[in-house]
């Protein structure tokens, strides 16, 4: 099983957005952690579990199917990245990754 963080570390390689983030690490952190549980909620329904219970912090454990964390997860992690950069101003999105 896979954190939150490896998930959101590698939806950023798929991003490119590998450098330091201008709007600091917590920001991103917030921003990351909010796409992992977008995309996490969707995978859980699809998987078919119960009730949905969001992760806290980056450190928890998803507790999906090993195929989903590597293969899907870290996709739409990033698209929900993505569209959430897309919403801000431009000197702040540039600030983020670059």
């Amino acid at each position: 099983m896979a954190t939150g963080q490896e998930v959101l570390n590698q939806a950023l390689l798929l991003l490119d957005y590998t450098g330091r983030y201008a709007g600091g690490q917590a920001a991103m952190a917030r921003r990351g952690l909010a796409a992992v549980n977008q995309a996490y909620c969707d995978l859980w329904h699809i998987e078919g579990r119960g009730a949905f219970v969001p992760l806290r912090t980056l450190d928890g454990v998803l507790e999906l199917s090993e195929r989903a964390c590597a293969d899907i997860l870290p996709y739409g992690t990033a698209m929900f990245l993505a569209l959430s950069l897309i919403h801000i101003s431009e000197p702040t999105r540039l600030a983020l990754i670059s």
